[in-house]
C-alpha cells in the first residue's frame, strides 16, 4: 500500500514526535516494567485513576492497556449533559460526526476521523457500524432509535474489521445498556426543556430474585419540540415523539456460567419538514408565488420555511418501530471462556416527505421500509494471564431488507413547450444478505514490556437483489427521466480477508506506546436509484489504517494521543444530484492526530481536553470529504463541593467546537456548515447519598447557528439546508428509591 506523500509525511512526523518525546519524559521517573494484571483494580482505584473497562477487543480490558484508540462516554456523563440521542454524542467524542437526512429523517450518516457515510439510501450500509451490547445493528436508521439507560458508549476509531467484523472499515460505535444490579432499586428521571418545550421521562428498576437471577426494566418517553417554523401553518420541525422499553435478565447459576437476555421495543414518530431553502432560484420563487405564497422564501438559514406535503403548510412525517432480542452466554471451559451471542432485530419505517420545501404539492415521496436480521457468533477466549492470549470465533449473519417507495412529481414547467416535468413511479426492492466469517486475534508477550498483536478475519458474503420500477402516473419524469424497469434479479458474491497487526511497548509503569496497521473491507452491493438498473452495482470498499499512539497516566492525570493515516480505495459514496441519490466509488484518505486528556487539579476540580485534527480529502479531486471537519474538540471542567454536611453541588461545563464542513462531493453544490462552537453548562445540587438530584442543563448557551446538512433542492435549482440545534435549557430532576 502507498500513501500520498503529504499525508504520509504528516502522520509519520507525528508518530516520531510521539515515540521520541514519550521515553524522554518517562526517563524522569524510571519504574520497573509492570507484570500483566490478573485482577481488576477496585472501583475506588478505577475512579481515581480514570480506568475504564471496555469490550472492544471481545474481552473486558482497560482502555489504557489496549493498542486501539477508544473514546468512552459513560451513562453518568450522558445524563449530566442531557444527551438523549446518538446524534448528540459528537460533542462528547471529538472526531465523530453524525448527521440526519432531511428526507427520510431516520437515516443517519456517521463519520469518524473524517471517514464514514453520508445519509442517503438505506441499501447503502454505513462504514461506521453500530453495535448494541456487541451485536451488529445493520442499518443507519438504527442510530435514530432511543438512547436510554446506558452504562457506556464505546467509540472505536480506525480500521477494526479483523476483530469487530462487518462494516467497521472506518470505526464502530458500541452502545452498552445498563445491566441489573444485585439489590432492589428504582430510579426516576424527569426533565422539561424551556426553549423547545420538550419533555423527557425515564424510569428504571432493578429486581434481583436471588443470588443467581436478577432483572432490570427501563422505560423512556421523550417529546421533543422542533425549531424550524413553517410560516404557513405555524408548526415547528422536527417534532419527535419517542417511546421505548427494555428488559434485561442476568442468570448466573454457578461460577462457570452466566446468561444475559435483552429484549427491547422502541417507537419514534417524527413530524415536520426540517429543511429550508437557503439559496433562492428564480424558478423556486416563481413557483411559490404561483401557488399563492409570494415573498415566503427568504433565502436564509433562519429557522423558517414555507413548504407543504399535500397542502400548504402540511408537515411531512415518519414513524420508526424497532425491536431487538439478544442472548449472550458465557461458559468457562477450564481456563477458557466460550461465548455465544445470538441476536435478532427488526424495524419498520413509514413516512411521507415534502421533497422541495415549496408550498404546492410538486414533489413528494411515500416510503415504506422493513428490515430483519439474525446473527449468531461463537468465540473462544483464552485466559489473560498467559504469555500468549487469543480470541477465535465464527459469525453468521442473515439480513433481509425490503423497500417500496412512491415518488410523485408535478411541476408547471418542463424541457419543452407543452411538456411538463411530471409523473409518478414506484420502486420496489428486496435485498437478502448472507454472510459468514471466521476470525482470530492473538497477543504474544515478547518480553515483560513488549507485545505483538495480530488478527485475521475471512468473510464470505452474498447478496441477492430483486428490484423493479413501475409507472404509477405517466409523465415526462416517470417515463423519460426515471423510466420504468421490468423486474430484475442481481447477485453478488465475494470473499474478503481483513487483518491487523501491531506492536505495543510499556515505556514505564504508567504508560505504553503502540504502532498498528489494519485492513478492513465493506462488501459491494446494488443501488436502487440508478436510472438504468442494470448498471446499479457498486464495488467493494477497502480501508487501510496506519496508527501510532501513546497512553500515559499518573495518579491525577491522563494523556492519550494518536497519529493516523487512513487510505480507502473504492469508498462507497452516496450523492444527491438534485433529482436522485447516486451511489458510486471514490478513493479517499484522512491523515491527522488526536489528543485526549484530563487533569485532576484538586480533589474537587477536574479539567479535560480532547481534540482531533483529520485532513480528509478525495484523492482524485482534492475536495474535502462531506461531513468531515478538519478540527473538532472539547475542553471541559467538572467541579464538585459539599455545601453542607448532607448537600453537594456540582458543575459541568464545556466548550465544544468543529471547523467548517461540506455536505456534498462537490463542495460548491450546497451550503457549507460554518465553524460551530457551543458553550454548555450543567449546574446541579443533591444530597451526598445521591438519593435525589436537581439539575439545570444548558446546551449551546450562546445560541450559535450553522448548517447541519445541505443539498441541492430537487429540480428547481435552489439550495436547501437544515440547521444545528439551537440553545436549549432543561430542568432535570432525578430520584433514587
Amino acid at each position: 500500500m502507498s500513501y500520498k506523500s503529504s499525508g504520509s509525511a504528516s502522520a509519520c512526523a507525528i508518530a516520531i514526535a510521539l515515540f521520541g518525546a514519550y521515553p524522554a519524559i518517562a526517563q524522569d521517573t524510571p519504574e520497573p516494567a509492570p507484570q500483566k494484571e490478573t485482577s481488576e483494580p477496585t472501583s475506588e482505584e478505577n475512579k481515581r485513576l480514570g480506568v475504564v473497562y471496555v469490550t472492544a477487543t471481545k474481552r473486558s480490558e482497560s482502555t489504557q492497556d489496549i493498542p486501539i484508540a477508544v473514546d468512552v462516554v459513560d451513562g453518568t456523563t450522558l445524563s449530566t449533559k442531557g444527551v438523549g440521542s446518538l446524534l448528540q454524542i459528537e460533542s462528547l467524542a471529538p472526531g465523530v460526526q453524525l448527521v440526519r437526512s432531511p428526507t427520510g429523517q431516520s437515516r443517519t450518516g456517521v463519520t469518524v476521523r473524517g471517514i464514514g457515510s453520508s445519509p442517503g439510501a438505506s441499501v447503502f450500509e454505513s462504514s461506521v457500524s453500530l453495535f448494541v451490547d456487541g451485536v451488529y445493528a445493520p442499518r443507519s436508521r438504527e442510530y435514530t432509535g432511543a438512547l436510554f439507560d446506558v452504562e457506556r458508549i464505546e467509540v472505536v476509531k480506525g480500521t477494526q474489521a479483523a476483530l469487530l467484523g462487518k462494516n467497521t472499515s472506518a470505526g464502530a460505535i458500541n452502545v452498552i445498556p445498563a445491566k441489573p444490579g444485585t439489590e432492589y432499586a428504582a430510579e426516576l428521571t424527569a426533565s422539561y426543556e424551556f426553549e423547545l418545550e420538550s419533555t423527557s421521562l425515564l424510569a428504571t428498576v432493578d429486581l434481583p430474585v436471588n443470588d443467581t437471577l436478577r432483572f432490570r426494566v427501563a422505560a423512556q418517553k421523550n417529546d421533543q419540540g422542533g425549531w424550524v417554523e413553517n410560516i404557513i401553518s405555524g408548526q415547528k420541525a422536527t417534532e419527535m415523539d419517542d417511546a421505548a422499553v427494555r428488559g434485561i435478565m442476568v442468570f448466573e447459576p454457578n461460577d462457570d456460567l452466566d446468561f444475559t437476555l435483552l429484549a427491547q421495543h422502541s417507537e419514534t414518530d417524527l413530524s415536520g419538514t426540517p429543511f429550508e431553502i437557503v439559496t433562492n432560484s428564480a424558478l423556486a420563487v416563481g413557483i411559490q408565488a404561483a401557488d399563492g405564497y409570494p415573498d415566503t422564501l427568504d433565502g436564509k438559514l433562519d429557522g423558517k420555511n414555507a413548504g407543504g406535503l399535500f397542502s400548504p403548510g402540511e408537515p411531512g412525517y415518519e414513524s420508526l418501530k424497532n425491536d431487538r432480542i439478544q442472548a449472550t452466554l458465557n461458559y468457562q471451559l477450564g481456563d477458557h471462556t466460550l461465548t455465544s451471542v445470538t441476536g435478532w432485530s427488526a424495524y419498520t419505517a413509514n413516512g411521507a416527505t415534502d421533497g422541495d420545501s415549496l408550498a404546492g404539492t410538486h414533489l413528494y415521496q411515500l416510503d415504506n421500509e422493513k428490515s430483519s436480521q439474525f446473527l449468531q457468533e461463537l468465540r473462544l477466549v483464552s485466559p489473560d494471564d498467559s504469555r500468549f492470549d487469543y480470541v477465535v470465533g465464527v459469525l453468521y449473519l442473515n439480513n433481509l431488507l425490503k423497500s417500496n417507495t412512491l415518488t410523485d412529481v408535478d411541476y408547471p414547467f418542463g424541457p419543452a413547450a407543452g411538456v411538463l416535468l411530471s409523473g409518478a413511479y414506484k420502486t420496489t426492492y428486496n435485498q437478502l444478505t448472507e454472510a459468514w466469517s471466521v476470525f482470530g486475534q492473538g497477543t504474544f508477550d515478547v518480553t515483560d514490556r513488549a507485545r505483538v498483536v495480530a488478527g485475521l478475519r475471512y468473510t464470505d458474503e452474498k447478496k441477492d437483489f430483486d428490484i423493479k420500477r413501475e409507472t404509477v402516473r405517466p409523465g415526462f419524469y416517470s417515463l423519460v427521466v426515471i423510466p420504468p424497469f421490468a423486474p430484475l434479479s442481481l447477485q453478488r458474491s465475494e470473499d474478503n480477508f481483513d487483518y491487523s497487526f501491531g506492536f505495543q511497548y510499556d515505556v514505564s509503569g504508567s504508560g505504553m506506546a503502540y504502532l498498528s496497521y489494519g485492513k478492513g473491507t465493506k462488501a459491494g452491493g446494488f443501488a436502487d436509484s440508478a436510472t438504468d438498473l442494470t448498471d446499479s452495482e457498486f464495488e467493494t470498499e477497502t480501508a487501510k489504517t496506519l496508527e501510532a499512539g501513546l497512553k500515559w497516566n499518573g495518579s491525577d492525570w491522563q494523556l492519550n494521543g494518536a497519529a493516523f493515516a487512513t487510505q480507502i480505495d473504492g469508498f462507497q459514496v452516496v450523492t444527491f444530484n438534485g433529482s436522485q441519490f447516486v451511489v458510486s466509488n471514490a478513493d479517499l484518505e484522512t491523515n491527522g492526530f488526536e489528543v485526549s486528556s484530563w487533569w485532576q487539579a484538586t480533589d474537587n476540580l477536574r479539567v479535560s481536553f480532547d481534540s482531533t485534527y483529520a485532513k480528509a480529502r478525495n484523492r482524485d479531486t482534492g475536495n474535502k470529504i462531506p461531513n468531515a471537519p478538519d478540527w473538532s474538540g472539547s475542553i471541559g471542567v467538572d467541579y464538585f463541593r459539599s455545601i453542607t454536611d448532607t448537600l453537594d453541588v456540582f458543575l459541568n461545563g464545556s466548550v465544544d467546537w468543529r471547523s467548517e464542513v461540506t455536505y456534498q462531493q462537490d463542495p460548491d453544490a450546497a451550503m457549507k456548515g460554518e465553524a460551530f462552537t457551543t458553550a454548555n453548562l450543567t449546574i446541579g445540587v443533591g444530597p451526598s447519598d445521591d438519593r435525589w438530584r436537581l439539575s439545570l442543563i444548558g446546551r449551546n448557551l450562546t445560541d450559535e447557528s450553522s448548517a447541519s446538512f445541505s443539498f441541492p433542492t430537487p429540480l428547481v435549482g435552489a439550495i436547501s439546508a437544515t440547521s444545528e440545534m439551537p440553545r436549549t435549557i432543561a430542568l432535570q430532576a432525578k430520584m433514587t428509591f
